[in-house]
């Protein structure tokens, strides 16, 4: 796979749909604790910008996705989500407000400043009292994608949230506390 800032392309595609299909993920309810955490982070109607393939769009029965991702958006149509690439997205919803925008497993593919354009581009779809979940990775689950860029820390979170002129409001980790991360290798999926 290539490397740095290839999530647009097919061979991110089939590295993390690989990883998004492994077989025990099947047969195990991998996704409860992350789903039980979304549902609480989550409220309302909710955008799932960077959405991928449609993890986090199975836990909401109220969610649209985008991505710039092609296979990712056929793939989540294909399972039943509704989503859209950016510009399909940008036209059918461009007066349409959200409760939630979330942003899962996205902002580390990027540097801080990419990060600040990203949320800045949907902020116009959030209601006024809507809120931002930001999702990352921790742990060595961060060194798994060779395509991340950014390792954020709760720090680096505050100064998002200052840089745009938003209330940070929380960090937790999920689904086990900080400790953890050093032994979850795929706990980004």
């Amino acid at each position: 796979m290539n490397t740095k800032n290839s999530t647009k392309s097919k061979d991110y595609a089939d590295y993390y749909l690989k990883k998004f299909n492994i077989w025990y993920r099947k047969v195990l309810p991998v996704d409860v604790p992350f789903s039980f955490i979304a549902k609480r982070a989550c409220c309302g109607k909710i955008l799932d910008i960077g959405c991928g393939p449609g993890r986090y769009l199975k836990f909401f029965k109220n969610a649209v996705g985008v991505d710039h991702n092609k296979i990712f958006i056929e793939y989540a149509k294909k399972n039943g989500f509704e989503a859209y690439l950016i510009n399909e997205f940008k036209h059918k919803f461009d007066s349409l407000l959200f409760d939630t925008l979330l942003f899962s497993h996205i902002l580390e593919h990027m540097n801080f400043e990419n990060a600040i354009l990203l949320i800045k581009e949907y902020l116009p779809y959030l209601n006024k009292n809507g809120r931002i979940v930001i999702v990352l990775p921790d742990g060595k689950s961060y060194h798994n994608d060779p395509t991340h860029v950014l390792n954020f820390t709760p720090v680096e979170v505050k100064l998002l949230a200052k840089e745009l002129g938003l209330t940070f409001k929380k960090v937790f980790y999920h689904p086990f506390p900080k400790a953890f991360g050093k032994w979850l290798v795929n706990d980004a999926i």
